[in-house]
């Protein structure tokens, strides 16, 4: 039995009534006294429906980022909700089907691909295949204040970098 908590289907469907345009109450459609729970079952089709969608975007993304067919590939997908109901490997393997099956020119190769598709499924699905490296360290804006003291040599700006 997985259950939602209420907050969370208060706010899902708050949401989505303010955007179909239903604004006549402030936001607040759904009372505290709902409490929904959801059987396996139902998780089970509400993920296939989902997976499903995720197949087209993921073909969709390797039509529009790789116009030449003729490349192997790999999937590698991370979930971050162990609840979701299709495991890694078996995404990796269904998504690559589904990349073959609209690209018959494609080739997988798990050892070296030229192309490595990552699907990661957060509260949303990011897809890439292109990774560009960055400086590193901390992300701006998340640490405090500091100081460098420069001397003459070349040591102490470059340590300071």
């Amino acid at each position: 039995m997985y259950t939602i908590p209420i907050d969370v289907l208060k706010r899902n469907c708050n949401k989505t009534m303010y955007e179909k345009g239903m604004r006549g109450y402030k936001g607040d459609f759904v009372e505290n006294t709902v409490t929904a729970t959801l059987d396996d079952g139902f998780l089970q089709i509400a993920g296939k429906v989902f997976f499903d969608n995720l197949k087209k975007e993921v073909v969709a993304y390797m039509d529009r980022v790789y116009p030449d067919k003729n490349l192997t590939f790999k999937v590698d997908s991370r979930r971050a909700d162990k609840k979701y109901p299709v495991p890694s490997e078996q995404m990796n393997r269904d998504l690559g089907e589904a990349v073959l099956n609209a690209f018959p020119q494609m080739k997988v190769d798990v050892h070296h691909p030229q192309v490595m598709l990552h699907v990661e499924v957060r509260n949303m699905v990011n897809i890439y295949s292109r990774m560009i490296p960055g400086p590193g360290g901390m992300p701006v804006g998340t640490n405090g204040r500091a100081m460098l003291l420069l001397s003459g040599g070349i040591d102490s700006p470059v340590a300071g970098y």
